[in-house]
């Protein structure tokens, strides 16, 4: 394909840029909503002008909008426990039809690297972009990132030729920030079992969510439903863990739910007992108006 000027490359990565600010804005929002979740760092860039060069020449590209890592964000967390809700923001835009992921994979190349890429495509937007833009996501935990930084500095495109005195210390070094990155796992776990189970105001998360949901109700809820309800309710002015277990304890509360979901002409299954806890406490005008209609539905069938 014929090479971009500079001027050329300028436009491009001009629309780029605004949509990757956007993103970025986007993930403050989301932060904010689920508690600002164990993030350690955030990083965006935009491809210079000479490496967006030197991909075109090596790749079998048709344009330069065809290269899908001009717009790059790595997000830093603190263990794997921190990647799926930073995550759920992209599947959460990606069901509103904001953005499309592109791909979703969980690398684990031979040379140690470990992380989370997702690639997204944002779609055409008046504040961002008359066209698609792509933008790839990294997300990773600290002893990953630790890793990719020692690689780069230490040994990625080293000329030393003597590996069979470097691989073994490499080999060393991946095993113990794995271990590193269990050790984190299994803190952040406990931690929030403590504060799930806490009778004192701490903050809700989609984890403690998902243990309070699973406590209470014996019912499951995935990482990506967790978060989601979490933003949801913290909207609605329910941001701890004491304001979740109050719906969910409330005498009036269960008294609508148990009219809801008994009785021979019940409105909702009992499958996810939780989620009618929440639509009945936060919508309380559309669960009466529910009742009334089912109280007028059985009056009816029983007359005839």
């Amino acid at each position: 394909m014929q090479m971009i000027t500079y001027t050329q490359y300028l436009d491009i990565v001009r629309p780029i840029a605004r949509a990757l600010e956007q993103l970025q804005l986007d993930l403050k929002w989301h932060l904010e909503d689920i508690g600002n979740y164990a993030v350690h760092q955030i990083k965006t860039r935009v491809k210079e002008y000479d490496k967006v060069i030197r991909k075109l020449q090596r790749g079998n590209y048709q344009s330069a909008a065809d290269v899908t890592d001009i717009a790059g964000m790595r997000i830093v967390v603190l263990g794997q426990p921190d990647v799926e809700p930073i995550a759920s923001l992209f599947k959460g835009q990606q069901l509103r039809k904001d953005i499309e992921i592109v791909e979703d994979v969980r690398r684990s190349d031979p040379s140690g690297y470990k992380a989370r890429h997702l690639v997204i495509k944002i779609r055409p937007s008046y504040r961002r972009s008359a066209s698609d833009v792509f933008v790839e996501v990294q997300l990773r935990t600290l002893a990953e990132d630790l890793f990719d930084t020692l690689s780069r500095l230490m040994w990625y495109n080293s000329p030393i030729n003597d590996q069979q005195t470097a691989d073994p210390l490499i080999v060393a070094l991946v095993g113990k920030l794995s271990q590193v990155d269990d050790i984190v796992s299994t803190l952040r776990d406990q931690w929030e079992d403590a504060y799930a189970k806490s009778a004192a105001d701490s903050e809700m998360t989609p984890h403690s969510f998902a243990r309070i949901v699973a406590e209470v109700f014996r019912e499951r809820v995935d990482l990506y439903n967790a978060t989601e309800e979490v933003r949801f309710l913290r909207d609605r002015n329910v941001k701890s863990n004491k304001d979740l277990r109050a719906i969910f304890t409330s005498p009036q509360f269960r008294a609508k739910v148990e009219l809801l979901t008994s009785g021979e002409f019940p409105v909702f299954n009992r499958e996810n007992l939780h989620v009618v806890y929440i639509s009945v406490a936060c919508h309380p005008g559309w669960a009466d108006v529910l009742l009334t209609n089912a109280e007028q539905i059985s009056r009816q069938r029983q007359q005839h």
